[in-house]
C-alpha cells in the first residue's frame, strides 16, 4: 500500500525539530542539504518525530540512509542522473519523487521510476533562472504523464494563480518558513 501523499511540501535544510512543530501532516519536508551529509542519530531523531506527528519526511540524495532508516521516501534532484536500483519491496513503501527543469530531465526522471515530478522554477524569484511560467508548465506536465507538483517562486499571489489552473498541490522552499 503507498503511502499517503501530501498536498504540499517542504524543503528543509537542516533536521531541527523545533522549526517543524507548527507543520501538520498536509506538508510532506523534504530533507535538501547538498553540503553536510546528516548523522544517522539526527536522521532517526527527525524520522521519529515525524512518524508521531503523521509528518511525511522524505530525504534527497542520501538513498541508503533514507532506506535503511525507514523513512517515507527520497527526492531524486534534476542533477542526479545515475539510475536508481530500488527494491520492488520498497517501490510500494517509499515515495519517489525527482525535479526537473526541461523536456530530457523528464526523460531522465521517468526511466528513474520517480511516481511525481516536481517541475521547475514555475515562477520568477531571486535567483538568475528564467521561470517556467504557468502555460510552460503546463506543457511539461501532459509530456510528463505522472503527478507533477509546480516549484519555485510560491507566494500567496503565485498560489492564487494556480488553483486558478486547477494546481492545489505545490512544493516550495521559502514559503512555508514565514
Amino acid at each position: 500500500m503507498h503511502k499517503i501523499i501530501p498536498s504540499y511540501y517542504h524543503f528543509i535544510d537542516n533536521l531541527n525539530i523545533g522549526k517543524i512543530k507548527k507543520f501538520n501532516h498536509k506538508i510532506g519536508l523534504i530533507y535538501r542539504n547538498y553540503i553536510t551529509q546528516p548523522k544517522l542519530n539526527q536522521v532517526i531523531d527527525f524520522r521519529n518525530h515525524c512518524k508521531r506527528n503523521k509528518i511525511i519526511f522524505i530525504l534527497s540524495k542520501y538513498y541508503n540512509i533514507a532506506v535503511n532508516c525507514k523513512l517515507d521516501g527520497i527526492y531524486i534532484p534534476s542533477f542526479d542522473k545515475d539510475k536508481l536500483y530500488i527494491n520492488d519491496m520498497y517501490l510500494k513503501k517509499f515515495i519517489i519523487i525527482g525535479s526537473a527543469h526541461n523536456l530530457k530531465e523528464i526523460k531522465e526522471k521517468k526511466n528513474q521510476k520517480i511516481q511525481q515530478l516536481m517541475i521547475s522554477p514555475v515562477f520568477k524569484y531571486k535567483n538568475n533562472r528564467p521561470s517556467l511560467g504557468l502555460y510552460r508548465y503546463r506543457l511539461l506536465k501532459n509530456f510528463a504523464q505522472i503527478p507533477t507538483i509546480p516549484l519555485g517562486g510560491i507566494n500567496n499571489k503565485n498560489i492564487k494563480l494556480l488553483k486558478m489552473f486547477k494546481e492545489y498541490k505545490f512544493a516550495a522552499i521559502n514559503f512555508f518558513k514565514s
